[in-house]
């Protein structure tokens, strides 16, 4: 299991102010590439592939955001989305789908769990940042983030 826990970013947000991320993505390859892209666009960052360690990093860190992979090693992504909706301390967390699910019934399955976004991979960096930042903009006016369509 490859767990990285490292800030970085680019000159949008000073050091103190940049939003941490907490990416779940099952294959290694992936925390990496979306590693480099939060950089791109000014983000802290923490990844993991665990269901569980995701779980306790949200309730630990309070990220401003989590991009999640629907489909993990350890337990479903779904599961995850359900888990962190019903729990107080977490509720409140911006959740994003990166996925390869594209279908009509696949989306409304994750706005169902509990997803504020879905970007359907692959996807462009500008249409990352242009979601990570409505969503951090809707947590700024409003105590829900800002639902999306997916």
């Amino acid at each position: 299991m490859m767990n990285l826990d490292f800030s970085i970013g680019g000159d949008r947000w000073r050091r103190s102010d940049r939003p941490l991320v907490l990416v779940v993505e099952r294959e290694e390859e992936e925390l990496l590439l979306v590693s480099h892209i939060l950089e791109l666009v000014g983000c802290s960052y923490a990844g993991t592939a665990n269901g569980e360690e995701a779980f306790r990093l949200a309730k630990t860190r309070q990220p401003a955001a989590i991009l999640i992979e629907p489909y993990l090693r350890d337990n479903t992504g779904i599961d995850l989305v359900r888990r962190l909706k019903n729990d107080v301390t977490t509720r409140r967390i911006p959740l994003i789908a990166l996925t390869v699910l594209a279908t009509v019934d696949d989306l409304a399955m994750l706005r169902e769990a509990g997803c504020h976004a879905c970007l359907t991979k692959p996807y462009a960096i500008e249409d990352l940042e242009a979601t990570l930042y409505r969503q951090f903009l809707a947590a700024d006016r409003a105590s829900e983030p800002q639902k999306a369509a997916c």
